[in-house]
């Protein structure tokens, strides 16, 4: 008996319950609000791909257009989702049926195992075991490592070859291309924040399971006393 064999019953416990709510489920006015946003959201695809084909400035401006929509009625979908009225249909509709059956599981899990759900003790060892067994298991750990060495070797060649533009280039020039270089910068990180996280989950799937079962450990530490 070991962590590991704990982690994937817990894993295939989790695969039981669903944690997406169906289109079926959905409460109406939630429907309602993805169906007109996904409109918005095709027809300002649409312009902007008009726009590249007839160079044509009336679907730019269609396009700025379906940019504002989009963005006004998610605002008026996060304002009518907050209210009172919905938030307690989603908590009794959702939520709390969703956290019950996650905190049962993961009790019939502990009990299987013949730990106690009420032992702060155990649970404080099984969380440790999580975030150690979470490091251990990550690839992109190694992959960190090897980037901060890389960039330590090329920052100094960077600085190197900036020196020797200087030279070359007068102050405007510069300006110029340190502002470039800049937005060129922010773009990179703005993608590489964007992908590698969605990359990481694709490669090392675990990694979300991992931070479920933390959570769900703390969640069953704090109210498993009540």
């Amino acid at each position: 008996m070991r962590f590991c064999d704990f982690f994937i019953e817990y894993k295939i416990g989790l695969k039981n319950i669903d944690k997406k709510i169906s289109w079926m489920d959905l409460p109406k006015y939630r429907k309602i609000f993805m169906i007109i946003e996904l409109i918005f959201i095709a027809l300002t695809v649409i312009f902007l791909a008009l726009y590249f084909l007839l160079q044509s400035e009336i679907f730019a401006d269609l396009f700025l257009i379906g940019i504002v929509m989009v963005v006004l009625v998610l605002l008026i979908f996060m304002i009518f989702d907050s209210n009172k009225i919905n938030l307690k249909k989603m908590l009794d509709g959702y939520y709390s049926v969703c956290s019950y059956n996650r905190m049962n599981m993961l009790k019939n899990v502990l009990q299987k195992y013949s730990l106690d759900a009420k032992d702060v003790s155990t649970i404080d060892l099984l969380i440790e075991e999580a975030e150690r067994a979470q490091k251990e298991n990550d690839p992109f750990i190694s992959m960190k490592k090897s980037a901060e060495a890389l960039g330590a070797g090329i920052i100094p060649i960077i600085i190197y070859v900036a020196k020797e533009i200087a030279e070359e280039f007068s102050t405007g020039k510069l300006l110029y291309m340190a502002l470039l270089v800049i937005a060129i910068i922010i773009c990179l990180l703005s993608i590489f924040f964007t992908v590698v996280p969605e990359i990481k989950n694709l490669v090392y799937r675990d990694n979300n399971i991992y931070n479920d079962l933390i959570y769900d450990l703390r969640q069953l530490k704090i109210f498993s006393h009540q």
